[in-house]
């Protein structure tokens, strides 16, 4: 999930990229940088939502199916959605929302209007580097991390159901 959430942000931080010169027009219009604050966290806060919509209703069309393929998972899992469940659900989606809005918005509160409108190249992140190649890299190394833990993960648990105890058990 974490790894889903970071694509998330990224994703938005990159699609916020493209909207530099709407952002240089407001603000040269009048624009504050609450207002382009408030408005990159309002939408990233109504994607999260509505994605948590439709994941939910994707929950409530596949449970019973997931559910009829083993009976015993009826006893193990406990899959109803009480309202304690959707409730963290809905707060673990409004955190990711402002995660994924809290990056653009600050990013673009701080821009010079004239500056990007006279150049629409990407905004800088760091002298050389631009900030969809920070986002990339930075992806790319996360999930080469968790890809070689999974690999650890397994070869120590097949080592540990193989591992000779030196009597037969």
């Amino acid at each position: 999930i974490l790894s889903a959430c970071f694509n998330y942000t990224n994703l938005t931080i990159a699609r916020a990229t493209r909207r530099s010169r709407e952002v240089g027009i407001r603000k040269v219009i009048g624009a504050l940088r609450s207002h382009v604050w408030g408005q990159f966290v309002i939408e990233a806060l109504v994607v999260s939502l509505i994605s948590l919509l439709f994941a939910l209703l994707m929950f409530a069309l596949i449970r019973p199916y997931f559910l009829s393929m083993q009976p015993e998972l009826t006893e193990l899992l406990d899959l109803r959605l009480s309202p304690v469940v959707v409730l963290y659900f809905v707060l673990f989606a409004l955190v990711v929302g402002l995660v994924a809005g809290f990056v653009p918005a600050w990013l673009y509160a701080r821009i010079n209007a004239l500056q990007v409108l006279k150049d629409n190249k990407s905004v800088k992140l760091f002298r050389h580097l631009n900030l969809r190649k920070v986002l990339l890299v930075t992806q790319y190394a996360i999930s080469l991390m968790f890809i070689a833990a999974t690999f650890i993960g397994l070869r120590q648990y097949r080592h540990f159901i193989n591992f000779d105890l030196g009597y037969n058990t």
